[in-house]
């Protein structure tokens, strides 16, 4: 399907009825913002993600903005923030090829 992913009809034409996630991932916040609250507003959709660059948006004063009385994405992904914490791993444990976190960053993995 193409099209304007804020479009309702266009969403509707890629089955959003039935999707249980979307993944907004243009080149605009705001246009990525617009569809997860489009696909909870109209379609229901569970699981919203977004990509979101723009680091005044992710201002943790500002993080209660994205929740489902707000705007309803339930994952952020900025890839500023994922290059720096994959750097932060890499000079946490130089040696290693990777440092996996799990259980709340309570046990480390390293690969």
């Amino acid at each position: 399907v193409v099209g304007m992913g804020t479009f309702p009809s266009v969403l509707e034409k890629a089955n959003a009825k039935e999707a249980d996630m979307i993944i907004a991932v243009t080149r605009s916040d705001e246009v990525n913002m617009l569809i997860c609250q489009i696909s909870h507003s109209i379609f229901k959709i569970s699981k919203k993600i977004a990509r979101i660059r723009s680091q005044e948006y992710l201002d943790q004063k500002y993080i209660s903005l994205y929740d489902n009385s707000n705007l309803p994405i339930d994952v952020i992904i900025s890839p500023e923030i994922e290059v720096a914490k994959s750097l932060q791993r890499k000079l946490e444990a130089p040696g290693a090829l990777d440092n996996v976190n799990f259980a709340k960053n309570k046990i480390s993995m390293l690969v």
